[in-house]
């Protein structure tokens, strides 16, 4: 009778050496469908590992929702964003913080996965930002035939909007032949690369991108470019100015 019990003592002594994976208030989040359903702010008390952890949150139409999970001393970790239910990857960020727009015209339901597999009780906090963008005045101008018209003139145009999704289109009307027209775009870099193209006016779709007389398509701050009327005989000439994201991203 004593080698059962003696068995039993054997068992219970080797499973309590076994390392217990710390749980924190979310779990188990460790699958999609598990997603735990967070705020704006500052989510504190995770741990992250050997399982991934999956939050959901909602982007607001015309909003940037920014993601960032990070350790208990600064270092930012990766990040997956899925559309509801993870049937589509919509955005990665590897050791940084992750960007999202949403273009709208409604919110936008989302999943995000903190990948733990690299870690065993990482202790990190969650932070979810949003910013939404109020178009300018010179809205409605999104498309090369709804343009907002341009004098001739030197003027500034401060507080102008354009995102990844809303392209800006301006049409200047250059009187006569030698008239010239000279844009230049300000703005910071770090917020979004801005670019500019001047197109022919098209009387039948608004203009032509196929055909640009110039283009501004640098990789820092700022953006200039200019094109002088050469008709001959001289005559009036439209320029459509068109102010765009690059690849589409940012604000």
């Amino acid at each position: 009778s004593l080698a059962p019990t003696l068995a039993a003592a054997a068992l219970a002594f080797i499973g309590s050496t076994g390392a217990a994976v710390a749980q924190d208030a979310f779990e188990p989040n460790d699958l999609c469908v598990d997603a735990m359903a967070r705020p704006l702010g500052l989510t504190q008390g995770l741990t992250l590992g050997p399982d991934d952890d999956f939050f959901s949150t909602t982007v607001a139409p015309n909003s940037e929702l920014t993601v960032a999970a990070t350790d208990l001393s600064a270092g930012a970790l990766d990040v997956n964003l899925f559309d509801a239910g993870c049937a589509n990857l919509i955005a990665t960020s590897t050791g940084a913080s992750l960007s999202y727009f949403n273009c709208g015209p409604a919110p936008l339901s989302v999943v995000i996965e903190v990948p733990g597999a690299a870690f065993t009780d990482l202790d990190y906090e969650l932070e979810l930002t949003e910013f939404t963008v109020v178009d300018d005045v010179l809205e409605d101008n999104d498309t090369c035939s709804s343009g907002a018209l341009v004098a001739i003139q030197t003027f500034t145009t401060p507080d102008l909007m354009v995102t990844g999704c809303d392209e800006d289109y301006y049409v200047a009307r250059l009187q006569r032949a030698g008239v010239q027209i000279q844009v230049d775009l300000l703005f910071d870099h770090s917020q979004g690369d801005i670019d500019v193209e001047l197109l022919p006016f098209d009387t039948v779709n608004g203009c032509n991108p196929a055909a640009p007389f110039a283009q501004g398509l640098s990789t820092d701050d700022n953006e200039s470019v200019g094109y002088v009327n050469t008709t001959n005989p001289t005559m009036a000439e439209a320029v459509v100015i068109r102010v765009f994201m690059k690849n589409g991203v940012g604000f």
